[in-house]
């Protein structure tokens, strides 16, 4: 092979990299994540964001503090990490997101409803970082960023009842605490006498057992599920 045509040739495959050089530059820069979340809620809980699915677009890892949600001109903490929570290059993690017994905004309760219901609100998903606020991509890469510190929100406050460890809401009318092979465990009747937490049938009570806790003791005692709740006791939600 001559030296012109070796020139030509190493001219050539010079050219031909110079697309990939810069991609692979481009990938280690800044940083690009994608996310989805799942909508959840339950008889005991408001309804709300359940899970967040993120998916690193970058070839190098984000130092993630906290992870919040956007909707107009409202902001919701979705979660916080302490440490922060690592996602590698080019990976996804999905997190679950802690269930609220109700949100309030200025005082007022706030009816967080899912995007797809009439008047839901679009959610952007943001991501607290150790350089800055970057908001996921919906879809594929974006060049256009913009921080939740350069918009005037408000916040959403997030209130969390809990009962036993459980996250309950206002619909909790009675908790049953009683002990199944030597563990304490515990029941709770919604306003509808519906039992959670109860794996056996009947699993309600009829709405004039709801009155106070000695009817629900009567009704429970009474019924065929009695003998399986030894030395239990009835609290009563409702004055908490």
């Amino acid at each position: 092979m001559c030296a012109n045509t070796w020139m030509e040739w190493l001219k050539i495959v010079g050219t031909l990299t110079i697309p990939v050089t810069l991609y692979l530059a481009w990938m280690k820069l800044g940083y690009r994540v994608g996310a989805t979340y799942t909508w959840g809620f339950s008889s005991l809980s408001a309804q709300g964001i359940s899970a967040i699915t993120l998916m690193n677009l970058k070839d190098r890892p984000v130092a993630i503090f906290e992870a919040h949600a956007v909707m107009d001109d409202k902001s919701l903490s979705l979660k916080k990490f302490d440490p922060p929570f690592i996602l590698k290059g080019l990976e996804a993690a999905s997190i679950p997101i802690e269930p609220a017994s109700s949100y309030s905004l200025e005082n007022e309760i706030f009816e967080w409803k899912a995007p797809i219901l009439e008047n839901g609100a679009c959610i952007d998903i943001y991501l607290a970082t150790s350089g800055k606020n970057i908001k996921c991509l919906k879809r594929g890469p974006s060049t256009h960023f913009k921080t939740i510190t350069k918009k005037n929100l408000k916040i959403i406050s997030k209130h969390t009842r809990r009962y036993n460890d459980h996250i309950i809401n206002d619909d909790a009318q009675y908790a049953v605490i009683y002990n199944e092979d030597g563990k304490t465990k515990t029941v709770f009747i919604d306003k509808h006498g519906h039992m959670h937490n109860w794996d056996y049938l009947p699993n309600a009570l009829h709405p004039n057992d709801l009155k106070n806790g000695i009817t629900v003791r009567n009704a429970i005692e009474n019924s065929n599920i009695g003998f399986l709740m030894k030395n239990f006791a009835v609290e009563d939600l409702k004055k908490k």
